[in-house]
């Protein structure tokens, strides 16, 4: 098997192929099926070419691939601009394929499905920029016309030739203009050209590299990995779904409007994002995010110069992240964790931890530079910026209000300290929103609102057992007896917006905290201090609940779930009591076991589970297995092998005694004969 040519990118073309078929079928995709013929129809006559199966393939069809390699200038069926996907189809990698005992086994870990567009094998050279737009300088302006005009359609400033064209404005270029190369070579950072495909799914595919395309499209992609990989989406509706997308030099996903009149949606749900200059960047776009976790992007060590935001939101986009995390984003202008700018901007932040996120310049975690923020049971912990705002800053000019509810902004910097100002910086008035039910470091009370506090939130372990902060293992949830517990707003909870419990009911509280345990619980060892009728929310991203085994989970969840055991029923897994009745030492209560003879002991802890009277006779056989259970008969003898034991009934008769009977029978048959014939003979005589 031959690649046609080696100058073709990886792109998913949506909408490329369109073609309608009688009946849904399955085709069967393996790069080393044995063949000989090959037309998709199974497993070992699989397409050994993935766009040989979306040549064919058509709405409602099926495409099983097999683990390997694949290339889009691979067979007789290649599209202009890679593998183009037609409408409607379902593409499943990970597969065992021809040769495997089950060659249906699908498990996408161990059989790796993998896209690239890497077909020169040398797309880790580093490509020099043709222009300065691409790098930060001292002087105002860059000298390509076009990129600097689409620099500042995006954010003015850059267009403000007092100033010089700093990080921002250069970070912004190199997104926004072709001009600005990517990273790694031209195989994996062509963008290619698709229209209005509808309803595709992909599952269970690794990116490597290999850039993809949706325009004016739906499409899902699910446990997918994106290594090396971005995303372009363009008037589209996109679903990303349990996927890791690794090392971007420029960002994983950027999502734009294709017109002013398109809707753009991308949802994000159970994913992971490390190692990018920016992890998502999102313009005009409707941006939902719940589940994730953003871990270390935006590091120069890692992404060149490069370092923007994990999340970047410009013009008219709207950003929603419930239930996430940020840890260890490092951006060289604004906001590590988050930067948001422009106009008609909305940013609602809910049970998100932020965690040393840092920027050179303004808002360590977070920056707005216009639009409107509501940010409600939040953690910001040990974020720093070089210049203001160590968790949170506004720009200065832009009426940029924040609406901080029922959060926690603790231990963060700047270069003025660590005071009020430092955790939070408002360069404009605060008078439309101060915070409320909010605990700030350095509290004096000056940004006014009600229910704040300074005092210390109490985290278990904010640096966990590494003594690091900003990894995996950091614990800021709050000790019983907390200040900031059952001390915030019921009122001012999310509403579930991303439906977090899929209950369909997107207005309701939203249910949960960042651990997934109920996000109102009463801590009997705190007295309420907040609003609302008990319980009363926590303040931050984790709300204390009764975890008695220690295992992160709320205890009624363990017992719900079934990972602990609570009978009888009394609210408290059976591991955390002490049971008068466990025989077996299994932290289940005997009434709760199984005891098959019902003799009062359950069958673990029962010589004879199957024989309610254990054993009576005392010759340590059970009754189900004794063949006379009332009588000790140890050896079981069964003289006449019938089943019964000899010792159940009387003395069996010996040989001689059955022949002796035996001849008195006879003896008495044969003397009856005589007579007979006696009386005959008289008779007839």
């Amino acid at each position: 098997m031959q690649r046609q040519y080696r100058f073709c990118t990886c792109v998913i073309s949506l909408g490329f192929l369109t073609k309608t078929l009688a009946a849904q079928t399955t085709w069967y995709v393996d790069a080393d099926a044995s063949g000989p013929t090959h037309d998709g129809t199974s497993w070992c006559s699989a397409f050994e070419c993935l766009n040989d199966a979306l040549a064919v393939g058509a709405n409602g069809d099926t495409i099983l691939v097999a683990d390997g390699l694949y290339f889009p200038d691979c067979g007789p069926n290649v599209p202009p601009f890679g593998f183009g996907l037609p409408d409607g189809v379902t593409i499943l990698g990970g597969h065992a394929g021809c040769g495997a005992g089950n060659p249906n086994e699908r498990d996408p870990e161990t059989f790796s499905s993998i896209l690239s567009s890497d077909l020169n094998q040398d797309d880790d050279d580093p490509v020099i920029a043709p222009t300065d737009c691409c790098n930060a300088h001292a002087t105002p302006g860059c000298d390509d016309a076009a990129c600097q005009s689409a620099v500042c359609d995006v954010y003015s400033f850059c267009c403000d030739f007092t100033q010089p064209w700093d990080e921002f404005c250069a970070y912004l270029a190199r997104i926004e203009c072709s001009a600005c190369p990517d990273f790694f070579g031209d195989n994996s950072s062509g963008l290619g050209a698709g229209s209005l495909a509808q309803g595709v799914v992909l599952d269970g595919f690794v990116f490597r590299p290999c850039s993809t395309t949706a325009i004016n499209s739906r499409v899902t992609f699910r446990s997918c990995s994106f290594e090396r990989s971005r995303v372009y989406l363009s008037g589209t509706e996109a679903d990303f779904i349990s996927s890791q997308f690794v090392e971007s030099h420029l960002y994983a996903i950027r999502s734009l409007e294709a017109s002013p009149a398109a809707t753009v949606r991308l949802r994000i749900s159970d994913c992971l994002f490390t190692r990018h200059g920016t992890a998502i960047y999102s313009r005009s776009s409707s941006v939902i995010v719940s589940r994730s976790v953003f871990y270390r992007n935006g590091r120069k060590e890692l992404a060149g110069d490069d370092g923007g935001p994990a999340i970047s939101a410009v013009l008219h986009s709207h950003l929603h992240v419930d239930n996430s995390l940020f840890l260890d984003n490092a951006a060289d202008s604004f906001g590590g964790g988050a930067a948001v700018s422009g106009f008609d901007l909305t940013l609602r932040l809910a049970n998100s931890l932020f965690v040393n996120n840092r920027t050179a310049e303004n808002g360590g975690a977070l920056w707005m530079g216009g639009g409107s923020a509501f940010i409600n049971n939040c953690t910001f912990f040990g974020n720093s910026a070089g210049e203001r705002g160590g968790a949170l800053a506004t720009a200065g000019g832009f009426a940029a209000p924040i609406a901080l509810f029922n959060s926690i902004l603790w231990n963060n910097n700047d270069s003025f300290g660590s005071g009020e100002f430092s955790q939070f910086y408002h360069s404009s008035s605060f008078s439309n929103e101060p915070p409320r039910y909010t605990c700030i470091q350095g509290w004096t009370g000056i940004l006014g609102g009600v229910g704040n506090h300074g005092l210390d939130p109490m985290f278990i372990d904010p640096d966990g057992g590494d003594d690091v902060i900003g990894t995996l293992d950091d614990n800021l949830r709050l000790l019983s007896g907390s200040p900031c517990v059952d001390a915030a707003s019921n009122a001012l909870i999310s509403a579930d917006e991303t439906d977090l419990d899929n209950d369909g009911d997107t207005g309701e509280p939203i249910p949960f905290d960042l651990a997934e345990n109920p996000r109102q619980f009463n801590d009997p060892g705190t007295p309420d201090t907040g609003e609302g009728t008990p319980p009363i929310v926590d303040m931050g991203a984790y709300e204390v609940v009764t975890d008695c085994n220690g295992n992160g989970r709320y205890d009624g969840f363990d017992i719900l779930e079934g990972t602990s055991v609570d009978c009888p029923p009394n609210g408290v897994p059976d591991e955390c009591e002490d049971l008068l009745r466990d025989c077996n030492q299994n932290d289940i209560d005997d009434l709760c076991e199984t005891d098959a003879d019902a003799d009062g002991r359950i069958d673990d802890c029962d010589s004879c589970p199957n024989d309610p009277l254990n054993d009576i006779d005392g010759d340590n056989l059970c009754a189900n297995f004794d063949n006379c259970p009332s009588d000790f008969n140890p050896d079981q003898a069964d003289g006449d092998n019938d089943g019964i034991g000899d010792a159940c009934r009387g003395p069996i008769p010996t040989v001689s005694s059955w022949g002796l009977i035996l001849l008195t029978l006879l003896l008495l048959i044969g003397a009856k004969l005589r007579f007979s014939r006696h009386v005959y003979s008289q008779w007839c005589s």
